[in-house]
Order: C-alpha cells, then sequence, then structure tokens
C-alpha cells in the first residue's frame, strides 16, 4: 500500500512524466530471502510480465535496487541495440568453481536460519539425486533478448525439475539463468556489464564509495555498477552523477567493445 501510495503521489506531481514508463508487477508476490528460491521465482514473474505485455521488445535486464547506471542512457540503449542479439550472462571463473558446485549436493531447508537443525537435517537425508543438467554459475544479474528470455522460461515453465531440485537449495538465483541457457544452447558473452567488487571475502561484494569511481568509469564496457548505498556511496553517487551530465554534454564517450 505505501508503494501504491507512492506511485500514486509521483504520477500526480509536476514530475509524473519521469515515471510514466514505470510499471508494478503486484500478483503473484513473494517474500524475499536472501539465498532462497524466492528470489528466482521474483525474477521469472517479472520476465513473464515483460513477454506478456512488452513482447516486441529487444532486451530486459535484470536489476536489484542497489544498481545505478553509471553511463547516459542513449549510451546504453546504442550499445544494445548495436549488439543486439547477444545476450550477457555471468559465469564464474572456473577457480571457485569447486565452491559454487557444492551447493548441488548440500540440502538446505532455511528453517528459523538454524544451522543446527540444517546440520542435522542434512545428515538424516540420503546424497541428494541431481537433475541431468549443463550446471553453470554466476552473477543473477542478467541482460537477454526478449526472445531469449522466452525460450529460458519456457524451459523452465516445461521441466519444473530444476524448480523442485532447488526449492531447498542455498543461492539458487546465481544458478537457475546461467544453468538453462547453457543446456538449451542459447549463445551468450560472459559478462554482465556490470562493475562488482568481489575483493573482499564473504557471500556479499563490497558497498561501493567514492574510492572507486575510477574504476568503475575507466572501463566503457561498466552499464551499470552495484552495490551502493544510502549512507555509504552518496558522494560516489554524485560523482556519477556528474560523470554523465559532462558525457551527456560533450559526447565524448568510446565505446564499448567485447
Amino acid at each position: 500500500t505505501k508503494l501504491y501510495n507512492l506511485f500514486k503521489q509521483m504520477n500526480e506531481s509536476k514530475d509524473r512524466k519521469l515515471f510514466e514508463n514505470l510499471y508494478l508487477v503486484d500478483s503473484p508476490r513473494f517474500i524475499i530471502e536472501w539465498g532462497q528460491i524466492t528470489i528466482p521465482f521474483s525474477q521469472i514473474v517479472m520476465v513473464c510480465s515483460i513477454l506478456k505485455y512488452f513482447p516486441n521488445s529487444m532486451y530486459l535486464s535484470l536489476h536489484s535496487e542497489t544498481d545505478y547506471r553509471v553511463i547516459p542512457n542513449n549510451e546504453i540503449m546504442k550499445y544494445l541495440k548495436l549488439n543486439y542479439p547477444t545476450n550477457f550472462i555471468a559465469l564464474t571463473p572456473k577457480l571457485k568453481l569447486n565452491l559454487k558446485k557444492k551447493r548441488l549436493k548440500e540440502f538446505n531447508l532455511f528453517v528459523n536460519n538454524s544451522k543446527i537443525l540444517t546440520s542435522i537435517m542434512k545428515r538424516i537425508y540420503p546424497n541428494r539425486f541431481i537433475p541431468n543438467f549443463n550446471w553453470s554459475f554466476g552473477s543473477n544479474w542478467v541482460t537477454l533478448t526478449v526472445k531469449d528470455s522466452k525460450k529460458i522460461i519456457e524451459k523452465i515453465l516445461n521441466d519444473f525439475s530444476i524448480i523442485e531440485y532447488f526449492e531447498y537449495s542455498a543461492v539458487p538465483d546465481e544458478v537457475i539463468f546461467q544453468t538453462v541457457a547453457s543446456t538449451i544452447n542459447i549463445s551468450f558473452k560472459k559478462t554482465n556489464l556490470r562493475y562488482i567488487n568481489w575483493k573482499l571475502k564473504g557471500c556479499h561484494p563490497k558497498t561501493l564509495n567514492e574510492n572507486d569511481f575510477n574504476d568503475i568509469v575507466n572501463n566503457s564496457c561498466n552499464l551499470w555498477a552495484r552495490k551502493f548505498k544510502n549512507n555509504e556511496s552518496l558522494e560516489l553517487l554524485d560523482k556519477i552523477d556528474n560523470y554523465v551530465k559532462n558525457v551527456e554534454k560533450n559526447g565524448h564517450f568510446k565505446s564499448c567493445s567485447i
């Protein structure tokens, strides 16, 4: 309700044109929990909505609220049109694959976040049967052509074994799109066009600040970056906005080539 009221308020303001292309998918809704199946569920619903209401579009791109564009919108559109029908899906480097593959074997319940209970259940149940897919891993933030997205969704909905399997698996959102695309032989560039800093140890990328500015803008293949937080990234976001304005004003932008 708060979101709808905010949307209505914005739509009635003098800046309503800024939001005229904003659409809300209000059903079905999911309680999103990190590392659980509800994340890809929400993504699947959004992709289905795009296929229904915008079937003639060229691309769809999945983002979270911690993403931000780092080049002008017209340059993003120009790049995607120039490279159509290329798909962009990042894959995990081979050196880290063994760590990721453990997710296929491990049984996770996510019951009250109890590690002890989950550990007991793993001992009780036998080894899991792993479906025969071309298993691939990577960032869940992808940019896909709408026509190939339709093939991915059709595979997911017509072969429900992948969803059933991931109901009790950790971080399925970093596996589903990569695996299905690889299994049905959809070609893609192994990049997602996003700057993400994984130099810190742990399950989450670094929250970006102004010290990351040069690394972000020096590579023209970064169309977006993540992740940002208001309390830590405000100065960086201001610098990015100023950079984008200068690019738009001066027109000096070297296009990315992958």
